[in-house]
This record gives C-alpha cells, sequence and structure tokens, in this order.
C-alpha cells in the first residue's frame, strides 16, 4: 500500500498503534476530519512517509514528538487548524521541502520553530493572525525559494527576518497586510523597489494608516509622502579654526543607514571637492587642510540602499572634479562665474541633488577664522600636530585648575583640624593644672566595728583608752565622748581642727559617738 486515505471522518484522535500495519505507506492523507490529538510516536512505523496532509482539522497543538522517525517526509500540510504556536520541528524532517501552515492562528513565529528546516523550499504562512517574526527565524533556510505572509496582521513587515533570504527567494508575498506607512517603511520601501523581480505581488502591498494615505499603492508613492522627515536633522559646525573646522550631526533612526558622507568644497576660490566617509555610529567629523578665511559648503549625506556604495560618491566626485579642470582651461568669464560661486553653473546635476538639502542630506556654510602670522599649509601636519596639542590644552584647563583648587583645600582643612585638636589638648591640660587641692577625709570604712555585743564593749573600752591617753599628752585638750552608749556605736569623722597649744598648731581629729 502505497497511498492511504482517511477523509471525511469523525476522527479525532491518532494513536501510536493505528498505522503499525502500514509500513510501506508513502502518501497519508487525513485531511477532513476532526483530530485535535496526535499521540507521541503515532508515525514512527512509517519511515517510507513523502507526503503527510493534516489540513482541516482542529489541531491546537503539534509538539515535535508527534513527527519523530519521518526522516523521508517532504511535504507537510497543516493548513486550516487552530493551531496558535509552532513548536521546534523534529530534527528528523532535514528532507522536508513543502511546509503548508495557512489559515491557522499564528500570531509570531520563534526563533527556533524552523532551525532543523535546512531543506526546506516553500513555507506557506497567509492567512494566520502574524504580528512578528524573530529576526533570525529564517536564517538557516538557505534553500527557500517561496514565502508566502498574506493576509496577516503585520503593520510593518519584518524586514530584518527577510534580508537573510535575499540570496535565494525568488517569491514573496506581501499584500493584504494591515502596513503602517511613515518613516520606518522608508526602509521596506526602498528593499522592494531594489527587489520587484521576486516580489510578487508588490502592486497590492498598499497602505493602512495614517488616513491620508490610506489605499495608497506603497511602491507608487516617494518616501516623501508617508515620511517628511529628513534623514539628517541638523548639522552644526563647531571648533572653527583657521584651517580646520569640526562638523556635527544629527540624524534619525534609520535601519537601513550604512554610514555618512561628509562633502565640501570652498565657495571663495576654485579646489577640488573633497569627501569623508564616517560609519553610522558616528556624529562629527574633524575637517583639516583648509584654507584660512575662506567660505565652504559642507554637505553630510546619509549612504543607505538610496545609495549603497561608496564607489557611487567616488565617481560622482571624479566627474565634478573632471568638470571643474574644464572650467579652469575654458576661459576667464567661466572661471571668474565658478569663483563667484555659481555652482548650477559649474557641476553636474548629480553633483548639485548631492550638494543640496534633500530628505537623505543638509549642507551649511562655514568661514574659517583670519590666521595670525604666515599661511602654514606648506606645514600643514605640523600645524595639525599643534593646534591639536592646544585644543587638547585648552579643553583640559578647567580639569586641571578644578583638581589643584580641591588639592589646597583638602590641605587646609587637615591643617586647620590639625591646630584646633592640638589646642583643645593643651587647653585641657592646662586646666587640670589649675584645679585646688582636695583635703583628705577619714571616712567610717577606716574602722571595723563588730556586730556582737562584746565587739561593741571591746570597741567602747579601746577607744576610752586612746581618748583618756590624748587627753594626758595634749595638755588641756581633749576628744568629748558621750555618756552611755546604745546597742551599737557608729563612727563619723567631720573634720579636723587646727588649734594653737604652745605657740604651735596642734591638729585634733573629733570623733563623735552618737546614739543610733
Amino acid at each position: 500500500l502505497r497511498e492511504l486515505v482517511i477523509s471525511r471522518t469523525n476522527l479525532s484522535i491518532v494513536t501510536s498503534k493505528d498505522f503499525e500495519l502500514y509500513p510501506a505507506v508513502q502518501r497519508l492523507h487525513l485531511a477532513h476530519n476532526r483530530i485535535n490529538r496526535i499521540s507521541p510516536g503515532a508515525f514512527v512505523a512509517l519511515a517510507s512517509l513523502q507526503l503527510l496532509d493534516l489540513s482541516v482539522n482542529e489541531l491546537e497543538l503539534l509538539p515535535k514528538e508527534r513527527l519523530q522517525g519521518l526522516r523521508l517526509l517532504e511535504t507537510l500540510n497543516l493548513s486550516t487548524n487552530s493551531i496558535r504556536e509552532l513548536d521546534e520541528f523534529a530534527q528528523d524532517l532535514q528532507k522536508l521541502r513543502v511546509l503548508d501552515a495557512s489559515a491557522n492562528q499564528l500570531e509570531r513565529i520563534h526563533k527556533n520553530a524552523l532551525r532543523h528546516l535546512s531543506a526546506l523550499q516553500e513555507l506557506y504562512l497567509n492567512g494566520n493572525r502574524l504580528i512578528t517574526v524573530a529576526s533570525d527565524a529564517f536564517r538557516t533556510l538557505r534553500a527557500l525559494t517561496r514565502l508566502d505572509l498574506r493576509k496577516n496582521y503585520f503593520e510593518y513587515v519584518p524586514l530584518r527576518a527577510l534580508k537573510p533570504l535575499e540570496t535565494h527567494l525568488q517569491q514573496l508575498r506581501l499584500e493584504d497586510n494591515p502596513l503602517v506607512c511613515s518613516c520606518d517603511t522608508q526602509e521596506l520601501w526602498e528593499w522592494l523597489s531594489d527587489h520587484r523581480k521576486w516580489a510578487r505581488g508588490y502592486d497590492n502591498v498598499r497602505c493602512e494608516q495614517p488616513a491620508e494615505v490610506q489605499g495608497k499603492l506603497l511602491l507608487t508613492m516617494e518616501p516623501q509622502e508617508f515620511c517628511d522627515v529628513p534623514l539628517i536633522l541638523k548639522i552644526a559646525i563647531q571648533d572653527i579654526q583657521p584651517y580646520s573646522v569640526l562638523v556635527s550631526w544629527q540624524s534619525r533612526e534609520h535601519s537601513g543607514l550604512h554610514g555618512y558622507h561628509i562633502i565640501y568644497h570652498s565657495l571663495d576660490t576654485v579646489e577640488d571637492i573633497r569627501g569623508k566617509t564616517m560609519n553610522r555610529s558616528s556624529n562629527s567629523a574633524k575637517l583639516n587642510r583648509l584654507s584660512s578665511n575662506t567660505r565652504y559648503l559642507i554637505c553630510v549625506l546619509g549612504l543607505g540602499s538610496w545609495l549603497t556604495y561608496h564607489s557611487d560618491i567616488n565617481s560622482l566626485l571624479n566627474q565634478s572634479n573632471q568638470l571643474q579642470n574644464q572650467i579652469l582651461n575654458s576661459g576667464s568669464a567661466v572661471h571668474s562665474g565658478y569663483a563667484a560661486g555659481d555652482l548650477d553653473a559649474s557641476l553636474s546635476n548629480t553633483l548639485l541633488s548631492l550638494m543640496m538639502d534633500t530628505p537623505t542630506s543638509r549642507c551649511t556654510e562655514v568661514r574659517t577664522l583670519d590666521a595670525i602670522g604666515p599661511n602654514p599649509l606648506a606645514e600643514a601636519d605640523g600645524m595639525s600636530g599643534r593646534s591639536i596639542i592646544h585644543s587638547i590644552l585648552t579643553r583640559r584647563l578647567g580639569l586641571i585648575v578644578g583638581c589643584c583648587l580641591g588639592i589646597v583645600v583638602f590641605i587646609v582643612l587637615i591643617s586647620v583640624l590639625g591646630w584646633l585638636k592640638i589646642k583643645k589638648q593643651r587647653l585641657e591640660a592646662a586646666k587640670r593644672q589649675q584645679q585646688p587641692h582636695q583635703p583628705e577625709f577619714i571616712s567610717y570604712r577606716h574602722f571595723s566595728i563588730p556586730n556582737d555585743e562584746h565587739g561593741r564593749d571591746g570597741v567602747a573600752g579601746a577607744m576610752g583608752a586612746v581618748v583618756g591617753g590624748g587627753g594626758g599628752g595634749g595638755g588641756g585638750g581633749g576628744v568629748a565622748l558621750l555618756d552611755g552608749h546604745p546597742s551599737f556605736i557608729s563612727g563619723a569623722v567631720l573634720g579636723t581642727t587646727t588649734t594653737m597649744n604652745g605657740g604651735g598648731p596642734d591638729e585634733h581629729k573629733k570623733l563623735f559617738l552618737t546614739d543610733s
């Protein structure tokens, strides 16, 4: 059995044993059923299968395990289901050439969903709800020749995902998408204009928004109709010197921008038109070897798919230089006209389109400063080096002065704090020396008084002996002792008194025994 058709039935589940008896089947048609679930390994037995048609069913998910073992599969039809997300396809599908996932409910294509389908030639994603595609989603599809993205919800076509297909894609369908035609669409317009051969149906790619361009065909309009914002927003001349100027510019975001080209020439004297190419991350350029006190016309041109190759600019510059040589050799009348700045009579139309304000370029005039001293053009290299050094010193002067002032302030602050600390220490030492000597007192702790009655009597007797001896030796001096004693005796030394006895001071300690 080579071909098996099971169609228009109530089949809802495909089990892993349904096709074990048909290993030689090459074409399996399961369309127009109610299949909503497929068991893992359901098609493993179909090792020779080349075509699998699962269209017009009720599938919502199709995990990669469901298609394992189909190493010879070339065509897979999943159209008209309810699949919301494409899971990563199995690595066994390396011979798959046609994948039809149209008329589902897909909203996005993830980065790794199609990475194993290296042999895929035709991919149909039309009739879904796609709004975005990962930038690397199609990178591995090196054999893809046909891609259908019609009837989706794209407001902005995913150019980053489509650019890897430029070398081998033969047909691309983009019509019936609600495109927003703005400055962000300019790159799409340029890209489709360059690939009209394989962009089938490009004449039906219409703008949906904004209202003023609704329904208009994208490729029949000029970019200025849906984007009136120039690529180069602003240009300014800074650091004007006698022999150099600094050109800076501001541009709007444009993913198709490759870089910039600065074109300039003198308006006062006849000189060769010169140019300088910068990368897309640049926003300024230094123009050297200029003449002092001279007017210059300086233009900044954005390089993109509208002027893809630098050789285009170089050829235009060569043509203009040849034209100037013809002017110089043609006579005084033409020469004087050119020297007066009459560019319309001097340059070709192609060069004029570059040396004026356009949607992709902006120009300005500047006069260099008058030089002080002899003309140093003969020593341009040396002057360039000296001017660079002078510029660096000038710009760094503020930083140097600020650092020096900061160091001085730091040293002064440390000195003041140190002096204040030393002064405080000296004041504290002087205060300690000026304090008076405190008299020594004998506290009650100098006496040990027993708690028992015997101890009290012994203490009383001893104290009486001491007092009596002191009275005899003192010559009239004595200490008063209260008669009787309570249950215990407490002593307190109230101070010292000085009396004159025999012409000399005699210091006696007073002891009062008080009743408790």
